[in-house]
C-alpha cells in the first residue's frame, strides 16, 4: 500500500510576507558580448543599452598573458541578461588553473557587476568544470578534481546576484573523495531561484549512498538555504534516483530500490522553499513494492506549482497530483494555496531610486504590481525607478487556481538620514510600543512621529529619549490603524 509522509527540512519561523529572499531577474536582457585580443591577452566585453541613461553601458573582464602563460576562453554564453564564461590557464610550466565568471548589469547602480571564482591546479591534479548554466540572476555549475594525484573531490557551486548588496554571493556543496571511492554530481538543474542536484557514488570500493540536494538564496540573512535528501545503501540493496526536475520553485525526483536484496519500493519526493517560514518543505509519496507485484511509477512533472506523476500496479493506472498547502504545511491532492510574498533590493534611498522587485509567492500563476506612483506591471520580477521624493506603497496581488492573495510594503525615496519608516502591523486596546532607531539624534533630542495622513489629533507621544541610538514611542490605540505606516523625523 502507498503511504504518505510530510517531513519538513530547515524550518525557520517568520510571519513577514515581504521577506527579502531574492529571485531577481535582470531588468535589461539584450546583452551582447565581444572578444578583443592583444597578443596573448584578451578582453571579454559585455554591453547593454541603459534606457534611463539613453546610452550603451559596457563592462569588461581582462585576462593578461604572455607566450609562456596565457588564458584560453573555453566557454561563453548569455541568457536572460547574465553573461557566463570559463577560462583555462595554459602555457609552459604554469599551473593548470581554471576560472568561472559571470556578469550582470545593475541599472540601479548603472554599472556591470562581475563575479569570478578560480580553481587552482598543479602538475598532478587539476579541476574541470561542467554544466555552466544561468537562470535569472543566478548561475550554477559543478567542478571535479582530476589527475594522477587527485583525491577525486568535487563540488556543486551556485551564485546569485543580490542587488541589495551589489555583488554576487556564491555557495557550494563539497564532496570529499579518495582514490578508491568518491561521490560526484551526476545531474544539475537550475530554474528561477532554485538549484537542485543529484550526487552518485563512484570508484572501485564505492559506498552506495546517494544524495539529492536543493538550495535557494535568502537575502534577509544574506546566505543560501540548502537542504538534502540522502539515500543510504549497500552493495546488495541501494537506491537509484532519476527524473530530477526543477520548476516553479519546486524540486521533484523519483527514487527506486535496487540490488539483489531490493525491496522494490519506490519514492516520489518534492520540496518547495517557503518564503514565509523561510525553510524548505518536503513531501514524499512512498510505494511499498513486492517482487511479484511491483509499482511502475513515471518521472514527476511540475506545472502550475503542482507535482504530478502516474502509477501502475496490477493494470490499475492512477495519476497523482499534489500541491503545497501553506496553512497546514502538507502536500494534499489539491492546488497549491496562494500566498503572496515579495522581495526587493532596497526600500529606502535618494531619488532617482531604482528597485529590483521579485515574486516569492506560492501557488500563483498571475501577478499584478502597483508601485504607489501610478505605475503598474504584470511582470513576475519587475524593476521600477522612483524619480520623485515620496513614500510609496508597493502592492503585489497574486492569483492562482486556489484563489487570490496580496501583500504590501513601503518604499521611501528620500535622502534624509534622520528619517525612518515603520509599519503598525497590529494595535491592541493598550497600544503598542515601538523601538525606533534613528541616526543623528542629539543627546536629549526630541523626535516627532506622524502618520501618512498627518492627523495631529492622535499624534503618538514620546515616552523615552535616551538620545543617541534608541527612541521608544508608544502609539495609542485607534480603530483601523493597523497596517498604516508612520514616519519618524527630527523636528
Amino acid at each position: 500500500m502507498p503511504r504518505l509522509s510530510w517531513p519538513s527540512l530547515l524550518l525557520l519561523t517568520s510571519l513577514w510576507l515581504a521577506c527579502r529572499v531574492p529571485a531577481y531577474e535582470p531588468p535589461l536582457q539584450n546583452v551582447t558580448t565581444s572578444i578583443e585580443t592583444n597578443g596573448y591577452s584578451f578582453d571579454l566585453r559585455f554591453t547593454v543599452m541603459d534606457p534611463d541613461l539613453q546610452q550603451n553601458r559596457s563592462g569588461l573582464k581582462r585576462y593578461s598573458g604572455s607566450a609562456g602563460d596565457f588564458w584560453r576562453l573555453t566557454d561563453l554564453g548569455t541568457s536572460g541578461g547574465v553573461v557566463v564564461w570559463r577560462v583555462d590557464r595554459d602555457g609552459l610550466s604554469v599551473p593548470p588553473d581554471t576560472e568561472v565568471g559571470c556578469a550582470v548589469y545593475d541599472p540601479a547602480l548603472q554599472v556591470w557587476k562581475t563575479g569570478t571564482w578560480r580553481y587552482d591546479g598543479s602538475v598532478l591534479q587539476r579541476w574541470e568544470t561542467f554544466n555552466l548554466t544561468s537562470s535569472g540572476a543566478m548561475v550554477a555549475w559543478w567542478a571535479v578534481m582530476g589527475g594522477t594525484g587527485s583525491f577525486r573531490d568535487s563540488e556543486i557551486a551556485y551564485a546569485a546576484y543580490d542587488p541589495g548588496l551589489g555583488r554576487w554571493v556564491k555557495e557550494e556543496r563539497f564532496f570529499e573523495g579518495s582514490t578508491l571511492h568518491f561521490q560526484q554530481p551526476s545531474s544539475l538543474r537550475l530554474n528561477g531561484r532554485t538549484v537542485a542536484w543529484k550526487a552518485d557514488p563512484f570508484g572501485t570500493s564505492a559506498v552506495f549512498d546517494r544524495q539529492v540536494g536543493y538550495a535557494t538564496y535568502d537575502a534577509a540573512a544574506r546566505f543560501w538555504v540548502e537542504a538534502e535528501r540522502g539515500y543510504n545503501g549497500t552493495s546488495l540493496q541501494y537506491w537509484v534516483t532519476s527524473g530530477l526536475v526543477v520548476q516553479d520553485g519546486i524540486a521533484a525526483w523519483k527514487a527506486e530500490s535496487s540490488g539483489m536484496l531490493s525491496s522494490f519500493d519506490v519514492e516520489v519526493s518534492f520540496a518547495l522553499y517557503d518564503p514565509v517560514r523561510r525553510g524548505w518543505q518536503r513531501g514524499a509519496r512512498d510505494y511499498d513494492g513486492r517482487e511479484n507485484d511491483q509499482w511502475l511509477v513515471s518521472a514527476p512533472m511540475i506545472n502550475g506549482q503542482q507535482v504530478s506523476w502516474t502509477t501502475e500496479q496490477g493494470g490499475n493506472v492512477v495519476t497523482e497530483r499534489h500541491g503545497f498547502d501553506h496553512p497546514t504545511r502538507t502536500w494534499p491532492s489539491a492546488p497549491t494555496s496562494v500566498v503572496a510574498a515579495l522581495g526587493m533590493s532596497l526600500d529606502q534611498g535618494a531619488p532617482p531610486l531604482g528597485v529590483w522587485f521579485c515574486d516569492l509567492s506560492l501557488g500563483a500563476t498571475n501577478w499584478s504590481w502597483t508601485f504607489g506612483d501610478g505605475s503598474t506591471s504584470s511582470a513576475r520580477q519587475p524593476y521600477h525607478r522612483y524619480d520623485s521624493p515620496g513614500i510609496y506603497r508597493v502592492t503585489l496581488q497574486t492569483t492562482g487556481p486556489a484563489g487570490t492573495n496580496q501583500v504590501s510594503y513601503l518604499v521611501t525615496a528620500d535622502s534624509a538620514s534622520t528619517s525612518l519608516l515603520f509599519v503598525a502591523d497590529s494595535l491592541s486596546d493598550t497600544g503598542m510600543t515601538f523601538r525606533v532607531w534613528l541616526t543623528g539624534v542629539p543627546d536629549g533630542g526630541k523626535v516627532v512621529i506622524e502618520n501618512s495622513t498627518n492627523l495631529v489629533d492622535w499624534m503618538p507621544v514620546l515616552t523615552n529619549a535616551t538620545g543617541q541610538s534608541t527612541i521608544e514611542v508608544a502609539l495609542p490605540w485607534m480603530d483601523g490603524a493597523a497596517g498604516q505606516f508612520f514616519r519618524a523625523t527630527l523636528p
